[in-house]
């Protein structure tokens, strides 16, 4: 009798361990990031963890070369850096960051927004204002282009117009810096 009630004291020990270990749910704080840009937006959570972003291994700055043809047929050639990262709200968003080196009257670069699926850059038709964002003499209207990633390198072609004259080019180049 003693034994089967030192095996029945076992039992219930054992299986009261295991259920009440069982049945705890272990809540752990997921991490979320305060960009809306992000994956792990949360807009609740106040906390900002490392954010995590669709195309953040193309985040950095590039090496580029330039090449780019007026409307007189003229080849004007260049060496420069780009930087790309989020966009603001948008997942699949990039902000392409001195894509032709250019700047307007008051020094600004001329960036331009573009869409990320999988490896292939789209660039959607829009119009770069001036300063204020007027149309004023600055203004830039890009077309549409498709360009990609590979790796760390990069190839964008683009076409473009200022209030005069129309442009066409591309630019190819290398990831020089990170932005992990």
């Amino acid at each position: 009798m003693s034994n089967l009630r030192n095996i029945l004291f076992c039992m219930t020990v054992v299986l009261t361990i295991v259920f009440s270990t069982s049945c705890k749910k272990e809540v752990k704080e997921s991490a979320s990031c305060i960009d809306c840009s992000a994956l792990n937006y949360d807009i609740v959570k106040k906390n900002n963890e490392k954010c995590v972003y669709a195309h953040q291994l193309n985040f950095g700055t590039y090496l580029v070369n330039d090449s780019t043809l007026d409307w007189s047929q003229t080849v004007f050639r260049d060496t420069f850096n780009i930087t790309i990262k989020s966009n603001n709200c948008d997942t699949n968003g990039i902000l392409l960051e001195n894509l032709i080196n250019v700047t307007n009257s008051i020094n600004q670069t001329i960036d331009v927004v573009a869409t990320v699926i999988d490896d292939s850059i789209y660039i959607k038709q829009q119009t770069i204002l001036g300063p204020d964002n007027i149309a004023t003499a600055d203004y830039i209207r890009f077309s549409k282009s498709v360009g990609y990633f590979n790796n760390d390198s990069i190839y964008i072609p683009y076409y473009y117009v200022d209030r005069h004259d129309p442009y066409s080019g591309a630019i190819e180049g290398k990831l020089i810096t990170s932005s992990q």
